[in-house]
């Protein structure tokens, strides 16, 4: 901590600028050292940063020169609707990370070169239906399977009260199938190993998404809550 002593040139002076912070007190006026508070960062966060970090550099790497004109193709044929249902046209860059991000999901290695094709897949409905005994079961149940070479991506919001049915941004991962069974999925264990046993009278929010594992292409995904 410094003093400032008021002089003909400086009569007052508060606030911050950069570093410092400016301010009157008890003692007369004084400069500090401005105190910045970070936000916290999960491991989650930052394995999602590192993953991301990995996408740009491989999209700016000298590798992708000339393969870029075919995810400008793919993005220019494929405009995406935004959260308000507007068609929106995308980037090739955009439409580059959105792929490799999904192949990240799936735990399989960057892609460089545009698909050839690109066709997303979703399961139109979902049904859900739960038992509760001993074991619980947890059934999730598609009106459309996927595909052969379509993972099956879960997601579920941490447990909410009734009345709240969407799912939102806090939703998790707790299940990535590569090689989906025959529907119905108990994902009972996987929801509990995130959240923990649930209550009676609790809403569980399920999203459930088809991605390409050669491409990454990934249909919208479809939402369904049911009560404990």
């Amino acid at each position: 901590m410094a003093k400032i002593q008021p002089s003909v040139l400086i009569d007052d002076i508060r606030g911050t600028a950069g570093s410092c912070t400016f301010q009157l007190n008890a003692t007369g006026r004084v400069v500090r050292g401005r105190i910045v508070r970070r936000a916290y960062v999960s491991p989650a966060q930052q394995i999602q940063r590192a993953q991301m970090a990995l996408v740009t550099a491989l999209w700016k790497s000298y590798s992708m020169y000339g393969l870029r004109y075919g995810w400008l193709a793919l993005a220019q044929a494929n405009p995406k609707y935004d959260r308000f249902h507007v068609l929106r046209p995308i980037t090739a860059s955009q439409f580059f990370a959105q792929a490799n991000r999904n192949r990240q999901t799936l735990g399989q290695t960057l892609l460089a070169t545009a698909p050839s094709t690109w066709v997303a897949e979703n399961p139109t409905t979902l049904t859900l239906s739960r038992t509760i005994g001993t074991p619980n079961h947890l059934y999730v149940t598609p009106a459309t399977n996927p595909s052969a070479g379509y993972a099956v991506v879960t997601r579920a919001t941490p447990p909410k009260s009734q009345g709240i049915g969407d799912i939102d941004t806090s939703a998790k991962i707790i299940r990535v199938d590569l090689s989906p069974a025959s529907p119905p999925w108990d994902i009972y264990s996987d929801w509990a190993a995130m959240f923990g046993t649930p209550t009676v009278d609790l809403n569980i929010h399920l999203s459930v998404t088809y991605i390409e594992i050669a491409s990454g292409c990934a249909g919208p995904a479809i939402s369904k809550s049911v009560t404990w």
